[in-house]
């Protein structure tokens, strides 16, 4: 059930959670059910409903952000290539006539590894809606980014908790991940909006998929509608697995980004009064 250093660990596709969150829940965990939409973002049902068919409302305002990001950016590395329709004149093999004396530089696009993301999406209930969204977007930004630099991107979404405590005085871990963007496909931005950047997919859906663990697992991490449902983890317990993970809280994601793009893909991300 756990393994040795004390993590439960489970892994879906967007279709399997979408089967086990739909399930009825326990007598006595329903969370997932009575959170405020205010809280939660959406009604249960829609954000049943979003999990496939994504969230285009939120897709509409994270496209707003990756065009403003698109503006702030610039690449590093570049080429320059010989062509008869480039902008520049390589003066030294113009005077000493050579034909071919035009030139263009260019951004340096070469193959890239599969980048495997991870976005914690785990919480206190007293983080707002809107500051779930402000992380999204950064994500959301950095995997656009990185997909038009030419680096694939294969997207988790994770929801982790830690035990407040245990009977036998050990600590574990729980994390239900769900695969959200497969690389190599094309980017489904409703979708990601959704389970990225909407607080429904934690508070509805992450606590569903928590209550439909075995007893034992809800009994140690105090998933009942009268407990806390565990701690939330800043982090996925096997962060080491992925080459990447997205921060939880807003106040980290827009360092995150800067500091992604920079190692990934080369890009430097300026502020607006640098672009001027």
């Amino acid at each position: 059930m756990y393994d040795e250093n004390n993590r439960r660990i489970r892994r879906w596709t967007v279709e399997e959670a979408q089967e086990l969150v739909l399930r009825e829940p326990p007598h006595d965990s329903h969370m997932s059910r009575d959170w405020s939409t205010q809280k939660a973002g959406e009604t249960w049902d829609e954000a049943v409903r979003m999990m496939i068919d994504g969230d285009p409302k939120s897709a509409r305002g994270l496209k707003k952000y990756l065009g403003v990001l698109a503006r702030v950016r610039q690449g590093k590395r570049s080429l320059t290539r010989w062509g008869e329709a480039g902008s520049q004149v390589d003066v030294a093999r113009f005077l000493s006539g050579e034909p071919e004396c035009m030139m263009e530089t260019v951004r340096a696009r070469r193959a890239a590894p599969v980048l495997k993301i991870a976005v914690e999406r785990c919480v206190p209930h007293y983080v707002t809606a809107e500051e779930i969204r402000a992380t999204g977007a950064s994500v959301l930004a950095v995997v656009e980014a990185l997909r038009t630099s030419g680096v694939p991107s294969e997207v988790w979404v994770t929801f982790s908790i830690n035990t407040n405590y245990s009977r036998d005085g050990g600590s574990y871990s729980l994390s239900e991940q769900v695969l959200v963007q497969e690389a190599g496909y094309a980017l489904d931005l409703d979708r990601l909006a959704f389970w990225v950047g909407n607080p429904a997919s934690f508070r509805r859906l992450g606590f569903a998929l928590f209550e439909q663990e075995p007893q034992a697992v809800r009994d140690k991490f105090n998933i009942k509608t009268t407990g806390s449902y565990g701690s939330a983890s800043s982090s996925p317990p096997n962060e080491d697995e992925f080459d990447e993970a997205a921060p939880s809280w807003s106040s980290d994601a827009e360092t995150w980004l800067r500091a992604v793009l920079d190692r990934r893909a080369g890009i430097d991300v300026l502020d607006v009064k640098e672009e001027r």
